[in-house]
């Protein structure tokens, strides 16, 4: 008996279409953007993008559609603006936690022509409250000779943040920092947009932060040419990413159906091989993120649900800060012991709600949301990948 066809496609085919064109022409050396089927793929990606932020506007007073970047919203409410993708602004951080996020980002941004961005699983917040650590990524324009001095200065942090490692063109530096210490001469001499092992740096710190306490905190710099390219963006996706700097156009936008592609084929191969190696709790994350990005809101109510109502999430935060703590202990600065006695305090109280809660979840507690995930992870992956799995041809 065959299936009753369905009146309306769901909004996943159009991101489905753009997988589908990046993984034709992934391996082209250069992508044709006049040919028609570029055009015609993008034409219903921006036209999907721009309804979405539309109806987004109307839910979330103060959010205003950004006409130059379809998909994105924008909120002024100084000193902070922030630009967010739509489909995260449900799940984006708000009041106390989002203005803390932002003083944070001056902190640790390079220079005051760069684009800062809140990145990776921050941006959904409220679909995970126990978040392990807050992630940016930042545009760094290269001809910015001033950021490479407040670059080098970062090093050596603040009263409440500091930085423990950086890493770029295949070497990497430790806190407490050694005679070879980067300086503003080396990274000006190094960095380059257009060498790709040369055009990233990822800088961690870990920091008291307002409203979140003692947290890692990492900052992936891209280097931009005078036109804004780099052969950095393959580290990063615009979809992933709130800017929280009134720039007039953003370096990295959503509207290309070649990059939304591989933003979504990434995130497809990201939650099957985390599947594959068992480590459900991070193929949520994933998982979350595409159902956001395809608008799968049934699933991201699922996912909100079942590690609401599970400690796996509060039990590995518990560990990290363990692993963090014995990190710091070893340092012997008094920022560093300072730090040390705040995780410590933190470790404790989280200990306390996670043994009010039940204590460390059991092999049976495991068993069960890893099975409760698996399922997620199925129904997600059937409306992503038409033809691939039994039930494609289920609604969204």
């Amino acid at each position: 008996m065959s299936r009753k066809q369905r009146l309306d496609r769901p909004l996943a085919a159009i991101f489905v279409a753009c997988r589908d064109y990046y993984l034709a022409n992934a391996k082209r050396s250069a992508r044709q953007k006049q040919s028609e089927p570029y055009k015609q793929v993008r034409r219903c990606l921006t036209a999907s993008l721009r309804a979405m932020a539309e109806v987004h506007a109307a839910r979330y007073p103060g959010y205003v559609v950004d006409k130059r970047h379809p998909g994105y919203l924008v909120k002024f409410e100084p000193p902070m603006s922030v630009r967010v993708p739509y489909h995260v602004l449900p799940t984006f951080p708000t009041g106390d936690e989002l203005e803390a996020l932002w003083h944070l980002s001056r902190t640790i941004r390079s220079g005051d022509r760069s684009v800062i961005s809140l990145s990776g699983s921050n941006v959904l917040r409220k679909v995970f409250d126990v978040v392990g650590d807050v992630d940016f990524c930042e545009y760094f324009p290269v001809d910015d000779t001033e950021g490479f001095d407040r670059m080098a200065s970062n090093i050596d942090g603040t009263n409440r943040v500091a930085c423990l490692r950086l890493a770029f063109d295949g070497k990497e530096w430790r806190f407490p920092w050694g005679e070879d210490r980067p300086t503003k001469e080396v990274f000006a001499k190094t960095l380059d947009s257009s060498v790709q092992d040369r055009a990233t740096m990822k800088v961690d710190y870990v920091g008291d932060v307002d409203r979140l306490g003692v947290t890692e905190i990492s900052n992936l710099i891209i280097m931009v040419d005078e036109h804004g390219k780099s052969a950095g963006f393959v580290k990063t996706f615009a979809a992933q990413e709130a800017p929280l700097v009134p720039i007039d156009v953003l370096p990295n936008q959503m509207d290309d159906p070649a990059e939304m592609g591989r933003y979504v084929s990434w995130l497809i191969n990201s939650i099957e091989t985390l599947k594959a190696k068992g480590d459900m709790r991070k193929c949520l994350k994933r998982c979350a993120s595409l159902s956001r990005v395809v608008f799968a809101s049934d699933i991201s109510d699922d996912i909100s649900d079942l590690v609401s109502e599970s400690t796996i999430l509060l039990s590995h935060k518990v560990t990290e800060l363990e692993k963090l703590s014995s990190v710091l202990k070893l340092l012997s600065d008094e920022r560093s012991q300072r730090l040390h006695g705040l995780v410590e305090r933190q470790r404790k109280e989280l200990s306390a709600k996670l043994a009010a809660r039940g204590g460390t979840p059991d092999e049976f507690a495991c068993k069960r949301f890893d099975h409760k995930a698996i399922r997620i992870v199925s129904r997600l992956l059937d409306q992503v990948r038409p033809g691939e799995y039994p039930n494609s041809r289920r609604a969204a």
